[in-house]
């Protein structure tokens, strides 16, 4: 954000494994947020997912 710094990281990355398989990964990291920026809420809630998929 401009205005108070407020910073969001955000990953995706998705890679097919053969014809059958899929490899998908997120990551989100929320950084230095101000108290009155809309994801002020969401500060603590960084994530990681691996995904693996299987089609058959």
């Amino acid at each position: 954000d401009m205005e108070n710094s407020s910073r969001i990281v955000s990953l995706e990355a998705s890679r097919r494994l053969g014809n059958n398989m899929k490899t998908t990964f997120e990551a989100r990291s929320f950084l230095s947020s101000h108290e009155d920026d809309i994801t002020y809420d969401a500060r603590d809630d960084d994530y990681i997912q691996l995904e693996l998929t299987y089609y058959f």
